[in-house]
């Protein structure tokens, strides 16, 4: 895995996750169980548990990066379920605003109408106050022009000539007098009036020219407020939908996670089970070698505890590997190593070289393809089974590679420096580099205890 480059985090690729999962199950659930392997073949129980170990390495790979992936479901998930209450009560105040808002703008209606009422009636009144003063007054212009014409004389005469006397006469002029003076009276008080109703309702235009534009800005108000409700239901809309679609997302990747650890749990199981095969195997050669000897009459050989350890039997050279590429060493093997994208500390069972893309690869030694695919994590990777080497089966991989050699397919022969692949940055990669190990007996070890870089 190459170091360099900044970390990237894996979210929400649900799909990627699946295909991950059905590959293994299709390879290693349980570990090559259509395959029948003589379990007296040291070589074959080394390449699969080589293999097992690898896909046990991939396996665990998806395990921790979708706990972080479930982890950071779970914690949008109750985001998105604390937003849900806000969005609630803003939805609840839009709907209490838009109200009252709308009975505002009834009641301003009301209003309005009412004056519109009023104004109509005092216009009416104005005008027939007007039609009655205009009346009286003619009848007391046509009184003083009767007056002035000498035309109310016969008036006067036929109050003399109709009155029995001279107190019915003096009554029946003053009466006469009253008359005309209450008709000049009313006339006054009827303008007098008129101008009362005029002035009322030129006030009552005004207020009704007020009132019409709150009703104005009433209506405005209200599809402000229906506007707001509108974007709050659409939120809280939205906010219901995502945490309906979040909680879903995170439930499908508990159930893809829970299904990652049986598998882990599957070839953990396996691996353990070949480990203690091998190591059965491994110690039968031993002591078969060790008869061998004695029945030659030769000093017993020497096993080294752990074949990667260089000693005086085993020197560095003494492995007949090359280095596969000619690159800087950018990530050392480590048994505790953050991974640059997923962010858990684990194992880096090899070595990084920092070559640059489609540099060709060549294997590091003559010997058999046991691998040759795409394998989550590790990208496309190549396996190399070389053999018995100092006593041990001994493997490398090749991993994160751009494509394949033509050719390179399992069960393929190949010699030392024999190109197998082409550098990429398939898989949990930041970037293009190789990343290859040595596996004596399929346990990863130090490169650096194999060759000098």
């Amino acid at each position: 895995m190459k170091s360099s480059g900044a970390p990237l985090r894996r979210l929400h690729r649900p799909v990627m996750v699946v295909l991950s999962a059905a590959m293994l199950l299709s390879v290693a659930s349980p570990a090559y169980a259509d395959d029948i392997i003589d379990p007296n073949d040291k070589a074959a129980v080394a390449a699969r548990q080589a293999a097992v170990t690898q896909q046990l390495q991939v396996v665990t790979g998806t395990v921790d990066s979708m706990t972080t992936e479930v982890a950071a479901a779970y914690t949008q998930l109750n985001k998105t379920e604390t937003q849900i209450p806000v969005a609630r009560a803003n939805l609840e105040n839009a709907q209490r605003d838009l109200a009252d808002a709308q009975e505002k703008d009834r009641l301003t209606g009301l209003r309005l109408t009412a004056a519109e009422a009023e104004e109509k009636k005092l216009v009416g009144d104005v005008q027939t106050s007007q039609a009655q003063s205009a009346e009286a007054k003619s009848a007391v212009g046509r009184i003083a022009v009767d007056a002035y014409m000498g035309t109310s004389a016969n008036a006067s005469l036929d109050l003399v000539f109709d009155s029995t006397s001279a107190q019915d006469y003096a009554e029946s002029s003053a009466l006469y007098d009253i008359a005309v003076q209450n008709t000049s009276n009313q006339a006054n008080a009827l303008g007098a009036q008129t101008s009362l109703q005029q002035n009322s309702s030129a006030r009552l235009t005004a207020v009704r020219a007020q009132v019409a534009e709150l009703k104005k800005q009433a209506e405005t108000n209200v599809t402000a407020m229906q506007a707001a409700q509108k974007s709050a239901q659409d939120a809280k809309t939205a906010l219901d939908s995502l945490y309906t679609a979040q909680k879903s997302q995170t439930a499908l990747l508990e159930q893809q996670k829970q299904a990652e650890l049986g598998q882990q749990a599957t070839l953990t199981l396996e691996k353990s089970q070949l480990d203690a095969q091998l190591a059965a195997l491994v110690e039968q050669e031993k002591q078969a070698a060790t008869l061998l000897a004695q029945s030659q009459g030769q000093a017993a050989p020497t096993f080294a505890a752990n074949p990667a350890v260089v000693t005086a039997s085993n020197p560095q050279g003494s492995w007949g590997l090359t280095i596969p590429v000619s690159a800087p060493v950018t990530s050392e093997f480590s048994s505790g190593r953050v991974h640059p994208i997923y962010g858990v500390t684990r194992a880096h069972e090899g070595i990084d070289l920092g070559a640059a893309c489609n540099t060709p690869i060549k294997a590091a030694r003559a010997g058999t393809i046991t691998e040759s695919s795409y394998q989550g994590g590790g990208g496309n990777v190549v396996g190399i089974n070389h053999g018995v080497v100092n006593g041990t089966v001994l493997f490398t991989r090749y991993l994160h590679l751009n494509g394949f050699a033509p050719g390179i397919s399992v069960g393929a022969q190949v010699q030392a420096g024999q190109i197998v692949g082409y550098v990429g940055s398939t898989g949990g990669s930041t970037g293009c580099h190789l990343h290859w190990e040595i596996r004596p007996n399929g346990q990863a070890q130090n490169p650096r205890n194999f060759v000098t870089f």
